[in-house]
């Protein structure tokens, strides 16, 4: 399975980042109503997978991994599905952001809206699916999810908000790392054992908890609403946001990102004719990053700048390759003239619009 390097990675999920900021408010609601419904799923399958009396209960360890094994589901149909989940979002739009390609303002209607949602969408199937439907009625599941709530609303504010850093720590970091994959089986790999492990682990997820502190409370009066805010909602939210701003974006940020945004990546365009000239124009390449080296057999134009660009013929590309010192560079071959470059340079045949969104992800 192909899979991007970091520095790709931080540009997919920047890119990612904008069109989340870019989502009109009404939509990002809806698409976080659809996250917390999600993610409720996973917690519901894991609660009926994993409340086995006496298998798997009486091997904590077992009950845990079994727990955490299937609860991952929630996040794929998130990635896989297209919804807006705030715990991811603590990640994507804060690098987009950081790397100047979204607002502040858009990031806050992306939290605020998809946090919103997820409530919603987590009590959702809370009351409906798991009350409503009588699913969670019946032992040993209601036992079960009566204690698990129990004790989510039992930890201290600290306790609470440490195991909420280091959930959404590796909540994004499976994000981070199913970023970097373009097919699905890869994304799947990529968020299943990240999740599973902050499950086992026993951290804590705002969205998740969503869902099974309010189904633990339609059940049972020792919990009540403001146990929920603010024994666990409160802080966990708030090490979440720490868990997946901080250790995931800011620092990948500080170690890719600017690394990325300072580079300059060369553009060998061979055949500056109307095609290429057009392109060159409208594309905004040095705003982005490239640097564009036009090539062409006309003599008409080799030796001179057309549309700012300087030309030369195709016969001097190894010279020049060497002498711009060009690692990297894509050839965008508008002519019938075959292209001549050294053996170590690697020729592909690709499809432009894809490749060139790709292009300054690349680090080989």
């Amino acid at each position: 399975m192909p899979y991007k390097a970091p520095t790709a990675i931080m540009e997919t999920v920047s890119a990612v980042g904008q069109g989340k900021t870019e989502i009109t408010w009404n939509k990002v609601l809806v698409l976080g109503f659809l996250a917390g419904a999600y993610i409720a799923f996973g917690g519901f399958l894991a609660v009926i997978a994993a409340a086995g009396d006496p298998w798997p209960r009486e091997l904590p360890g077992l009950q845990k991994l079994v727990f955490g094994a299937v609860f991952p589901v929630g996040l794929m149909l998130v990635v896989i599905g297209g919804a807006e989940l705030f715990t991811g979002n603590c990640m994507y739009p804060t690098i987009a952001c950081l790397n100047k390609r979204s607002s502040w303002r858009g990031l806050i209607k992306n939290w605020t809206g998809s946090y919103i949602g997820n409530f919603i969408g987590g009590i959702f199937v809370a009351y409906f699916l798991g009350i409503g439907t009588g699913l969670l009625l019946k032992e040993p599941w209601m036992s079960y999810i009566t204690e698990i709530a129990r004790a989510k609303c039992g930890f201290s504010f600290t306790q609470a908000l440490l195991r909420g850093v280091g959930c959404n720590w590796l909540v994004c970091l499976a994000l981070w790392l199913a970023s970097g994959s373009d097919d699905i089986i890869g994304k799947i790999f990529a968020i299943q054992f990240p999740i599973m492990a902050f499950v086992v682990l026993g951290f804590e997820h705002s969205v998740a908890n969503m869902f099974f502190i309010p189904a633990g409370m339609f059940i049972t009066n020792e919990i009540s609403w403001r146990m929920f805010l603010l024994n666990n909602l409160l802080p966990v939210t708030l090490g979440n946001i720490v868990g997946g701003v901080f250790f995931v974006g800011m620092l990948y940020y500080y170690i890719y990102g600017k690394e990325s945004r300072g580079r300059r990546w060369s553009i060998a365009l061979v055949g500056v004719g109307k095609r290429g000239t057009t392109l060159s124009n409208n594309l905004v390449f040095e705003e982005n990053g490239f640097h564009i080296i036009g090539f062409d057999v006309n003599p008409n134009k080799i030796g001179k700048r057309v549309a700012g660009v300087k030309v030369y013929h195709p016969y001097q590309m190894p010279k020049i390759i060497s002498e711009q010192k060009i690692q990297i560079g894509m050839i965008l071959n508008f002519s019938s003239t075959r292209v001549v470059v050294p053996s170590y340079v690697k020729l592909k045949n690709a499809d432009f619009t894809s490749q060139l969104e790709v292009m300054p992800q690349s680090d080989s």
